[in-house]
Formats: structure tokens, sequence, C-alpha cells
């Protein structure tokens, strides 16, 4: 199973994998992933929307979804640990540092490996599996 949350959620148990572009202070254990992260440009456009008050569900949606989409599709990398991933049959946990997971890249990452066949747990009870229609 893989668990999608945040940084503040993750347990000191199994194995954790922070999809991130920078982790200063990882937790023992934990392996930074930044190749299931966005990239530094679509990461300062997210920071850009935010600091104008324009960052909500319609701006992730129309900008940062296709964006972030196309980036893993032009990502080997990603492309191979998305595959990784989803033929696993142990426990992992996939965190970040966003609290809403709804408007976050791991949400994205999540529903991707659903699509795949992945068994997701989120903080929610939501499904993202729909990301994977957008590809």
């Amino acid at each position: 199973m893989i668990r999608i949350t945040s940084m503040k959620n993750v347990g000191t148990s199994g194995e954790v994998w922070a999809i991130v572009r920078s982790l200063k202070n990882p937790k023992p254990g934990m392996k930074q992933v930044k190749a299931l992260s966005p990239s530094w440009n679509l990461f300062q456009a997210y920071r850009k929307a935010k600091d104008a008050g324009q960052f909500n569900a319609d701006w992730f949606a129309a900008h940062y979804v296709p964006q972030f989409l196309e980036e893993l599709k032009a990502n080997e990398e990603a492309k191979q640990l998305l595959n990784e991933l989803a033929a696993r049959e142990d426990n992992i946990t996939l965190c970040c540092f966003c609290t809403d997971e709804t408007l976050c890249h791991r949400s994205i990452i999540g529903g991707l490996l659903e699509a795949m066949g992945a068994t997701v747990r989120y903080d929610s009870s939501q499904s993202y599996k729909h990301y994977a229609d957008l590809l």
C-alpha cells in the first residue's frame, strides 16, 4: 500500500519518500525523490500565484496540473519510479510539505498510481484517479 500524506503526518516506521525539490532536515530513513516533485519553474509559478492571492482550485486545475503532468511525461526517471511504486507490494509513504492534498502534486502522483492499479491511501477519503485521464 502507498500512503500519500504531508510531511507533518509521516510516522516513524516504514519506508518514506519525500517527493520534494528541497529537503533540509530529513527524518531518519527518509529518502528524497526529486523526480516526483514539481520543477523549480513550476514551484516558482505556484509561489507567485500564492503570493498574489491567485492560488486556488481553479488555478491548480488550469495551470499546475497540466504543467506537472507534462513534466512527468517528459521525465524518464519519474516514469520508471511510478512503475516501480505501482508494482510494489510493501508499504511506503510518499510525502511533501503541502498541508492541503487536494491542491498538491502528491494527489496527482497518487491518482496516477491508483490508475496503475496500486492501492493508495490518502489523508482524505478522496480518489484522484481522474488525473490519469489527463495524460
